[in-house]
């Protein structure tokens, strides 16, 4: 496991997308996303030529932009527009995952990665219905919700390796 002292380049044990070649997507996806995405890039020092796309969709693009100490998921969505959601380095192997949720109107946009060994990412809804997300090849997932949700849990296997509920009237950013 990383140590709390970890940089950006931790990451890339935990994380197949950061350990394969970039491709022609994972440049374009940095470029047009770099001049929606300036604060972060300055905050965090990120190297939006090092982003590498986890998940595509109708809905739009999301990758992980690895930086100074922090590691950050962008999504840039016709939904949402561009979100930024960034954490320290080495929170996720030890978290389960990051990423974003949002909702406009009544469509719900949920986003985000897994490390390596996380095979599972489901949210919960007050209902008490649930929703199992698809993992992609580089372990990025990315679904439209009927409704928000109010909890999230990620599984390696069947064990539990993480869960959140998320409070009313809080941002839907789900890394803290």
């Amino acid at each position: 496991m990383p140590s709390s002292h970890s940089t950006a380049g931790d990451d890339s044990a935990w994380f197949v997308a950061l350990r394969r070649a970039p491709t022609t997507l994972d440049q374009q996806f940095g470029g047009s996303v770099a001049p929606k995405i300036s604060k972060p890039i300055a905050d965090h020092e990120l190297d939006v030529n090092a982003a590498r796309v986890v998940v595509t969709g109708p809905e739009g693009a999301a990758a992980l932009i690895p930086g100074d100490g922090h590691i950050c998921f962008v999504s840039d969505t016709s939904l949402l527009g561009a979100v930024t959601s960034c954490i320290p380095s080495g929170f996720a192997s030890t978290n389960g995952g990051f990423g974003i949720v949002g909702t406009i109107g009544n469509t719900t946009l949920v986003q985000g990665v897994v490390p390596d060994g996380v095979t599972g990412v489901q949210f919960g809804f007050a209902s008490g219905s649930t929703a199992a997300m698809v993992l992609h090849a580089d372990n990025g997932y990315s679904q439209v919700l009927d409704s928000e949700p109010v909890s999230m849990t990620y599984f390696a296997g069947a064990r539990i390796v993480a869960q959140r509920d998320f409070r009313p009237g809080t941002p839907r950013g789900y890394h803290e």
